[in-house]
């Protein structure tokens, strides 16, 4: 890692945790470390240069409206990059503005759902999957952010808000549809057997039998069968991230989930409101379980999975002793993954350079990118590209 990317994620770090240390001791006056806390999470993403496997892909489709990038974008998307194009405005206030309604909408949603606040923030922050992977999958972090405010609505039987909310996420990105399913589900008190059995076959049979059934599907896709859906992923299916590795994580996840099962009787006696975000886990458990060959199915899991610093810091509260113990052995594990991605090389994290650079050290972001065609799906820019040269000139 370069010495100034250890530098940025030491202060980042050492920040963070003061203002949480604040938050945690003073009941009382937590509206200042709160602030800090949300602007400090959204400049470290907002100021990113670079970094997420995506960043290039959404600058891609920010500068080319009509490339293969902007394509896939839902209109949201869509309209955002109209508008700051129109305005005239660089990739940076687009990540800006992401960070300033991503990191808010989360904070506030386990805000209003979390027993212990500053474990919730710390959750979020510590498992990589959340914060650090919305510089990541932008589009689906932010309907996922969108999807915790569903969950209060449909226990309080508010089905008209419920599916506005869901309607919105799926706007924010077509993956959303499968909270239509999963959010009902979350509300059903299953047999301890059978979830166990699921569990168990989760990471045994599961993965064999469904990467059995998606690899027959591959002659049929590759023929000249007109199939109505698109199964391009599918030819292309490889395995996760984790699914790489040596298979101890999804081990350790399953053996905290089957421990969360063993305490479930005594955990919903205690509240009975921990019954949808301890199902949110086993479902996200499953899934990645299943889906470790599958890179595009796995990341179904993290709308569940997302739910994580709720259930953390309400089992910590409603817990006994031994619970506490097991939720903190999860985040140091968590924290080691973490710790582990954002110094790998093969990822963009362990070079987290700021989009604010030197003016006697140029980079690629402040060259001028030429461009012959009208970037704009309406309106038209103050100046053609052409326009500008001549001027220059």
């Amino acid at each position: 890692m370069p010495l100034y990317s250890a530098l940025y994620y030491i202060v980042f770090f050492a920040l963070f945790f003061l203002l949480l240390w604040s938050l945690e001791r003073d009941k009382y006056g937590t509206v200042i470390p709160l602030v800090g806390l949300s602007v400090l999470l959204i400049l470290f993403s907002a100021l990113r240069f670079d970094v997420g496997r995506d960043y290039d892909v959404y600058q891609g489709a920010f500068d080319f409206a009509y490339s293969n990038h902007s394509e896939h974008l839902e209109t949201p998307w869509k309209v955002l990059n109209e508008v700051l194009g129109y305005l005239h405005l660089d990739f940076s206030f687009w990540t800006f503005i992401v960070a300033l309604l991503f990191v808010p909408l989360s904070l506030y949603a386990y805000k209003k759902q979390s027993y212990h606040y500053a474990l919730a923030i710390l959750t979020f922050v510590l498992v990589f999957k959340l914060y650090f992977e919305s510089f990541n999958m932008v589009r689906q972090c932010m309907a996922q952010a969108v999807c915790l405010y569903a969950l209060p609505f449909f226990r309080k039987k508010r089905y008209w808000e419920t599916l506005f909310i869901l309607l919105m996420a799926f706007s924010v990105h077509a993956s959303a549809i499968v909270m239509f399913v999963m959010l009902p589900l979350f509300f059903v008190r299953y047999n301890r057997a059978l979830m166990m059995s699921l569990l168990l076959l989760s990471i045994t049979l599961f993965p064999i039998v469904m990467k059995a059934f998606f690899t027959s599907l591959i002659p049929f896709i590759s023929g000249e069968m007109h199939l109505p859906l698109d199964l391009t992923y599918i030819k292309a299916m490889g395995d996760t991230q984790e699914g790489k590795g040596t298979g101890i994580l999804y081990l350790f996840n399953t053996l905290i989930a089957l421990y969360f099962l063993w305490r479930e009787r005594d955990l919903l006696v205690r509240d009975k409101a921990l019954l949808p975000y301890l199902n949110t886990f086993f479902f996200a458990i499953i899934i990645t379980n299943t889906f470790i060959f599958f890179q595009v199915a796995d990341r179904f899991m993290y709308y569940p999975y997302f739910f994580l610093p709720i259930l953390v810091s309400n089992l910590y509260e409603r817990g006994n002793r031994y619970d506490r113990w097991v939720l903190l052995a999860m985040l140091l594990v968590q924290t080691l993954i973490t710790t582990r991605n954002i110094l790998n090389t093969e990822e963009t994290y362990h070079n987290y350079r700021l989009i604010i650079h030197d003016k006697d050290v140029p980079n690629d972001f402040w060259v001028q990118r030429v461009q012959e065609e009208n970037r704009t799906y309406w309106g038209s820019p103050l100046f053609t590209a052409k326009e500008m040269n001549s001027k220059q000139m």
